[in-house]
């Protein structure tokens, strides 16, 4: 058992990084495409409009994304699973359809540019949210992997149509994603008749609603503090040091994010490995034992990320912006405390114990703010970096003490010692050598002690998934 769980765990790992990077990777290839036909006034506008967008989205799809896949994953009753699909459907039309007129109310009295197209982005993204997330409840993991990629390959096929060949500037990059979603939308109808078999207007389960809304509702105001976190640092910066800084630090932060990244693929792996293991009788010390673990391969990331960039840097951007490598390291030491206090949190939603979560995102939040207006007052911009990870681990250990009240969940002694050592020893070699062969055998130093202190079983797994994957193709 403790093979296969760790085995499947490795395998949904290996699919969703398929997925969710390569969606990424095509992303990032386009984004050139729209720097050289797109005005930069435009295109921050479209950017603008993207972030209110992402900002809105909770209250349209009611964070039933997580809702819907909760309540399917582990549910083999047919007859349930159509009706928390069929509640979710419902729930959707209803506020795409409030959403709508509240649009066309505030459009009549303030006129919003790209309005339609806002409006018709912001719907179908809502809708996708759902439709895909009940695709991975149902475990079509594949599919669900399938259309992320497709979707971003759609996007560049029609931006390169829209944008390249029919010059319909910022207008374009609105239908692009619009028409991809819709595209994505069909297509799962077509392999899986979702609509079809589980949809029906006739149809209403009250009890089933207010269980999903009970679920979904704390994870609203989550997702807005959260959004609260990772972005109210921008505010500081051009407050205390103009646009010019807060580019250069955005700019480092996006390598640093490489990390937060990798997390949210171990994040929708793990998401669903802790739904299926809540109820075996191990599950806390195989809970512990996979944190343990998480926290090591974090360890040995974020100095293997930040010395190769530290040697590379330089040559990834402009001159401009080369002296603010100093940031890195604290930056990816943040991403460690993203990264945990996401794997914490996929055990409430296991438990469908979520009710606490906003007011613990709160009160990080504002712990976050505190941290930056203090901080940069005293150290500048290097306050900001240090603060970035204070409401993220603030956030891990408050979650880490409440679900200790029904899992144990504990950190091994060996497994603190050596990640702490780790990255101490990692910042002081980061931020006082300039030598290269330093890095290179202190790097080997922390993949030894990180390879000898990770736990057995789980090392077994992921040797044994990786062999059989050099034999045999992915199934």
């Amino acid at each position: 058992m403790e093979q296969s769980r760790n085995k499947k765990l490795v395998k949904d790992i290996f699919i969703y990084g398929a997925g969710y990077l390569g969606a990424k990777f095509i992303t990032f290839l386009i984004f050139p495409l729209y720097t050289f036909f797109i005005a930069p006034d435009h295109l921050g506008y479209y950017n603008t409009a993207l972030m209110t967008i992402f900002l809105i989205m909770p209250f349209i799809n009611l964070q039933l994304r997580d809702g819907v896949f909760r309540f399917l994953i582990d549910n083999k009753n047919e007859n349930n699973r159509k009706a928390v699909i069929n509640q979710s459907y419902r729930l959707i039309i209803l506020t795409m359809g409030v959403a709508s007129i509240l649009f066309f109310i505030i459009s009549a009295l303030v006129p919003v540019r790209c309005g339609y197209y806002i409006l018709g982005l912001l719907l179908t993204m809502s809708f996708y949210e759902v439709q895909i997330q009940i695709v991975r409840g149902l475990g079509h993991t594949k599919l669900f992997v399938g259309c992320g990629i497709l979707s971003a390959f759609l996007i560049a096929v029609f931006s390169i149509v829209f944008i390249v060949c029919l010059k319909w500037n910022m207008e374009g990059i609105f239908i692009a994603n619009i028409l991809a979603r819709l595209f994505i939308i069909l297509y799962i109808e077509i392999r899986l008749s979702l609509v079809r078999n589980y949809f029906s207007l006739s149809v209403a389960n009250a009890e089933i609603t207010r269980m999903l809304l009970k679920y979904c509702w704390p994870l609203i105001m989550v997702v807005l503090f959260m959004w609260v976190t990772g972005n109210s640092y921008i505010y500081f910066i051009n407050y205390y040091y103009g646009l010019y800084e807060a580019g250069r630090f955005s700019t480092v932060l996006k390598f640093a994010a490489i990390i937060e990244l990798l997390s949210i693929v171990v994040f929708q792996a793990w998401q669903e490995t802790s739904v299926l293991q809540l109820e075996s009788k191990d599950r806390d010390s195989y809970y512990s034992s996979i944190l343990n673990s998480y926290l090591l391969l974090l360890t040995g990331i974020v100095i293997t990320l930040s010395f190769i960039l530290k040697s590379f840097y330089g040559k990834l951007v402009d001159t401009e912006y080369e002296s603010s490598i100093i940031y890195l390291y604290l930056l990816c030491v943040a991403q460690i405390g993203y990264a945990l206090q996401g794997f914490i949190s996929a055990i409430f939603f296991a438990k469908k114990n979520t009710i606490r979560l906003p007011y613990i995102a709160f009160v990080s939040s504002i712990t976050g703010l505190l941290s930056y207006y203090l901080l940069i007052k005293q150290i500048g911009l290097m306050g900001i970096a240090v603060a970035y990870g204070i409401p993220f681990f603030f956030m891990f250990i408050c979650y880490l003490i409440l679900i200790r009240k029904t899992v144990k969940i504990t950190f091994s002694a060996q497994t603190l010692i050596v990640s702490i050592s780790a990255l101490t020893g990692g910042g002081f070699i980061f931020y006082h050598t300039e030598q290269v062969l330093w890095r290179i055998l202190y790097w080997g130093l922390c993949m030894a002690a990180i390879y000898f202190t990770f736990p057995k079983t789980i090392l077994s797994g992921v040797k044994n998934f990786i062999i059989n994957k050099l034999r045999f193709p992915i199934s």
